[in-house]
């Protein structure tokens, strides 16, 4: 295991790999061993082998917040937010963070339930109030046709990052859907 540690951390991944393949028949490194094999899947851009591994680690340690979160990261690297959002929402359950609502939220957004988004965006906010979960509710509220409810939150995001032109543009949108094109 430290063998493949050391080798992926230099980026030597298909030596990674194989060393990652034999501490998994050890039975004592058989749990770092998976989720280090997931770390190099992943820098490999296998996102599938990826998600074996995660899978079997889950099923090893099923209260590690943090192999939920590569997880969930995964299943939307596959193109797949309803198994993301199952896995952000035992995430919610472990550690309650705003991240883990942002994420559930953004699955949602891919899945059209853009109400639900917009309700744990709000979590998110309430959890810890960053201007990324400002600026994704606000696109939330945009998309539901609630311009103003979005520029309410453009703005914040606004005061709370001055120089993010991303929310500057949003904000354009939103006013222009309002009639000011100013």
């Amino acid at each position: 295991y430290i063998d493949a540690k050391k080798l992926y951390e230099s980026g030597k991944y298909a030596d990674a790999l194989e060393a990652a393949n034999a501490a998994a028949r050890d039975r004592g490194q058989r749990l770092n061993a998976y989720r280090l094999r997931a770390q190099i899947y992943h820098a490999m851009h296998q996102p599938k082998d990826a998600l074996d591994d995660l899978t079997r680690v889950v099923e090893l340690e099923p209260d590690s917040a943090e192999d939920y979160q590569f997880r969930a990261q995964t299943y939307l690297d596959l193109d797949d937010p309803a198994n993301a959002a199952k896995d952000y929402s035992r995430l919610i359950e472990l550690n309650n963070s705003g991240d883990a609502f942002n994420g559930r939220g953004l699955c949602y957004l891919k899945l059209n339930q853009t109400q639900k988004a917009i309700d744990d965006f709000t979590r998110a906010i309430d959890r810890d109030g960053r201007v990324e979960f400002y600026l994704q509710r606000g696109l939330a509220w945009g998309t539901l046709g609630d311009h103003r409810k979005a520029i309410d939150d453009l703005n914040q995001a606004i005061e709370l990052r001055p120089k993010l032109s991303t929310t500057y543009r949003a904000r354009a949108g939103e006013e222009q859907k309002l009639g000011d094109a100013d």
